[in-house]
């Protein structure tokens, strides 16, 4: 990751896990940092990490001791079940709590 304004902590987290945010989600954290918009709207192909992109402001929150809240609707009850396990481990390994 170029950008130093991106938490430390989910700068190590990308690296322990050998990910590389894509383009669309550097400039998605650049946006929200610099708070040019206050709605996203997030497009990109399958397995680009779109609902990692989701939730990246709640955890950057978490990190900062806000509490922050969002409502994620999704059309099949597999796609919670496995988006819930995915946070739960997510939460575990950064150290944060996520009230899922």
């Amino acid at each position: 990751m170029t950008n130093n304004n991106y938490c430390e902590s989910l700068q190590n987290f990308l690296t322990q896990q050998n990910w590389e945010l894509y383009a669309y989600q550097q400039s998605f954290l650049n946006n929200l940092n610099n708070k040019k918009f206050n709605q996203f709207l997030i497009c990109s192909e399958t397995g680009t990490g779109k609902t990692f992109t989701t939730f990246l402001p709640i955890i950057l929150d978490k990190f900062n001791n806000n509490d922050t809240k969002l409502i994620y609707v999704a059309p099949i009850k597999a796609l919670i079940n496995d988006l819930l396990n995915n946070l739960r481990e997510l939460s575990s390994k950064l150290k944060i709590n996520l009230d899922v």
